[in-house]
């Protein structure tokens, strides 16, 4: 079941929420979202621990080898059962879109709040390749997060409006923008140092659990995660064929258009730092040119995107961070340089009309 989010919860959890970033008393604790794997571990008193994934499948391991053998080998006896719940990023795999600075090759998160400061520091102390975390080390103060008066505003009347038991759908969505931005804001610190959040996850034994996404990852997971599920399923590998079939009308294709879409998006509008997208500048400056010669009418113009497209989608692990600036700064050299080859273009244009002007004078006066 999906976890929900702000817009799902009832106006008194709303209300929770509002006093927490209002700087205000609230039952509630907050932990930052991480965008990784998941892996669920049960450490029984005889020493044997099952482990077991989202996709619902159990057994003694092999999922995650070296979280896996370090926790066989060194995690301390214990009394009773535990169970963890760990979120795995990784240097070399990463199934997500936030560019994590991270110190390990592995890094596990204990975010259930099972696992003691000791079995973590104890873990960490018999070998230096997997870095274990506990939920401790990724809880967030929402304290002095809003600052500006005319936001305070808005959230003290929509908690005033909340209070009275009945909210709109529209007031619900309104407020749940407002948080993510917050959350995009900076005045939330990543727990690795990293400039980007997935976004937060709060929970109180009244309200349950729930999730605020920040801004920019739910705009780069919007604009990304639908090319990743087509590689998933297999559905990117009829790609090419249906840019083919589609060049007389590509927005008759709504995979097509997506894809052609998302170009022309990153092109002029660039991914924020902080993230991990599909292509460089530079190669987007290619694949921009192949867009444009596919919608000039060149049907090998768009077999070539859509192989060059999602080849590089699959591979996962050529993936690049994201940098707005540069990405800024090449759409602006490339503007630059389209002015310089029209202005080019321009001065031959006048050149040539009067040459043709001054052969007409020549031909009246003879």
């Amino acid at each position: 079941m999906p976890t929900p989010r702000f817009r799902d919860l009832t106006p008194e959890a709303a209300v929770s929420i509002v006093d927490a970033f209002l700087g205000e008393a609230s039952p509630l604790e907050f932990t930052e979202k991480l965008a990784g794997q998941h892996l669920a571990a049960v450490v029984r008193p005889d020493g044997t621990i099952r482990y077991s994934i989202k996709r619902g499948s159990e057994g003694s391991g092999g999922y995650f080898p070296d979280v896996e053998r370090v926790l066989n080998s060194h995690h301390p006896p214990t009394d009773t059962p535990l169970k963890y719940h760990f979120e795995i990023l990784q240097i070399d795999r990463r199934p997500d879109y936030i560019d994590y600075p991270l110190s390990s090759d592995v890094t596990v998160v204990e975010f259930g709040g099972e696992m003691k400061a000791s079995t973590a520091r104890a873990l960490n102390s018999a070998q230096d390749r997997v870095r274990f975390m506990t939920r401790d080390e990724i809880h967030k103060s929402l304290h002095g997060v809003i600052n500006d008066p005319s936001i305070r505003g808005r959230l003290l009347a929509f908690r005033e409006l909340a209070s009275k038991g009945r909210v709109p759908k529209a007031s619900m969505i309104e407020i749940e923008e407002i948080l993510m931005d917050q959350i995009d804001s900076g005045r939330i610190p990543s727990t690795f140092g990293g400039s980007r959040m997935e976004g937060l996850f709060g929970s109180s034994p009244t309200v349950g659990v729930f999730k605020i996404p920040s801004r920019s990852y739910a705009d780069v997971q919007r604009h990304q995660s639908k090319f990743y599920a087509m590689v998933r399923s297999g559905k990117s590998s009829k790609m090419p064929g249906r840019f083919t079939a589609a060049v007389d009308d590509p927005s008759g294709d709504q995979a097509v258009a997506d894809v052609l879409e998302y170009i022309d998006y990153v092109s002029s509008t660039g991914i924020p730092a902080g993230f991990k997208v599909f292509f460089s500048p530079g190669e987007m400056r290619d694949l921009k040119s192949l867009a444009d010669e596919y919608r000039s009418g060149s049907a090998s113009a768009g077999d070539s995107l859509a192989r060059k497209f999602f080849t590089r989608v699959k591979s996962r692990k050529d993936w690049v961070s994201s940098s707005l600036k540069e990405s800024l700064r090449d759409n602006q050299r490339i503007s630059l340089d389209n002015r310089k080859r029209i202005s080019v273009e321009q001065y031959q244009s006048n050149t040539l009309r009067l040459i043709r002007s001054y052969v007409r004078m020549c031909i009246i006066k003879e």
